[in-house]
């Protein structure tokens, strides 16, 4: 609340990139588990192209 201007809109910015980077590490833990849960044991890896995607805005 103490912040004005520009510095306000890059603490805004510095906040959404933090939410994206803590996305992509829900997802990277979900991906990178999936091959030692045994209920999806047959079924085909998932893409991780949203992963890398909220990397990068991160």
């Amino acid at each position: 609340m103490a912040l004005k201007g520009s510095s306000k809109t890059v603490a805004d910015f510095k906040l959404v990139g933090y939410v994206f980077m803590l996305i992509a590490a829900w997802f990277i833990c979900g991906i990178a588990s999936q091959p030692f849960l045994k209920a999806f044991e047959g079924q085909a890896l998932a893409n991780p192209m949203h992963v890398m995607v909220f990397l990068v805005l991160g």
